[in-house]
């Protein structure tokens, strides 16, 4: 009796009928991918704004952005540590400094750097090495996950200071973060909170250019200039002297403009860049910029009523600008 076996075409139309399959497969699949890690992502910020809110309910402030004035210091996402189940870190690093973070803000931490800790190397380095998963997007690409000089570890979200990084001693920055131990109450968020970004997603890194190095270097992706290389703890000093500043307060603060020029189209304007901001210029702007390598052209933000947005970078610039800040006293209409 004749056994029957598959002839070559009716091989090749089966092979060709599960190629066709896969290819329908992989991006719907991708798809379902990209809508759980924006799902996680939304999922971080829910948490961080609820740990800045709950920070306010407590302390009757938001956190500080920075926690002394100096720009090398602790930042807001190291304050709201215990409020995200990351107490044994907190306490970790309040054992190693002479004055922890005062909640209050009326006190520079002891010492004002965290370099500058006795046990630097030995105790306090491996704490902000600690990977915290609720400060990290799942779409990111985890390389690296420590800034790669400091050895901190890597966040993919920054407070917003609004529209103006001043960190001289009035301290006007008209966000709900400022710099240098100024601190901000929800009775000054006259824009109403629902109107007002508190946290936004960053990119540690350009998908275009690729480097975000300070003094814009091409070839360099991670070279010893790097700035915004963004870190929950705050700001590290590369130098074990505490003198440089190439790692300072950008990398755990962002803000919609300073007075910079940016390139927009065949223009050059002064204020907010645009989400997602990726033209490289020799005074860096896309380190400045909220952004994320999730589809669809966005990026995630938290606002100061603990409530999650997805903005699109198509979002009219003028009504970005009032977002970012919280005392414009100006209506909006959200995309």
């Amino acid at each position: 009796m004749k056994r029957r076996g598959f002839t070559l075409i009716e091989l090749l139309v089966v092979i060709a009928i599960i190629a066709i399959l896969i290819a329908l497969l992989v991006p719907a699949v991708q798809k379902v991918r990209a809508a759980a890690a924006q799902t996680q992502c939304q999922n971080h910020l829910k948490q961080i704004g609820l740990a800045c809110l709950s920070f306010h309910d407590a302390n009757k402030i938001f956190p500080p952005g920075q926690a002394a004035k100096t720009d090398q210091c602790f930042g807001w996402a190291t304050y709201i540590l215990p409020y995200i189940d990351q107490t044994p870190i907190y306490e970790g690093l309040s054992r190693e400094y002479t004055r922890f973070i005062d909640p209050t803000a009326k006190l520079d931490p002891s010492p004002i750097r965290v370099r500058e800790a006795a046990n630097y190397q030995t105790k306090v380095l491996p704490l902000i090495q600690s990977t915290i998963q609720t400060y990290i997007c799942p779409m990111d690409n985890f390389t690296p996950l420590h800034h790669p000089v400091s050895g901190a570890a890597k966040t993919n979200y920054a407070g917003c200071i609004g529209t103006s990084n001043d960190g001289g001693t009035s301290g006007n920055a008209n966000g709900i973060f400022r710099r240098l131990r100024f601190t901000v109450k929800i009775a000054q968020v006259t824009d109403g909170t629902s109107n007002t970004i508190m946290v936004g997603e960053i990119r540690t890194w350009d998908p275009i250019y690729q480097n975000l190095d300070f003094t814009y270097n091409p070839p360099l992706v991670y070279g010893d200039q790097q700035r915004y290389f963004p870190t929950w703890v705050g700001a590290v000093a590369r130098s074990t002297t505490g003198t440089t500043t190439a790692d300072d307060w950008d990398c755990h603060l962002k803000i919609g403009g300073d007075g910079v020029l940016f390139q927009f189209g065949q223009a050059q304007l002064a204020g907010p860049r645009p989400i997602n901001y990726s033209v490289p210029q020799i005074l860096d702007a896309r380190g400045q910029t909220f952004g994320s390598l999730h589809t669809g052209g966005g990026a995630n933000f938290v606002f100061a009523d603990g409530t999650v947005r997805f903005l699109p970078e198509s979002i009219n610039l003028q009504t970005y600008t009032f977002l970012c800040k919280r005392d414009d006293d100006r209506s909006v209409n959200l995309p």
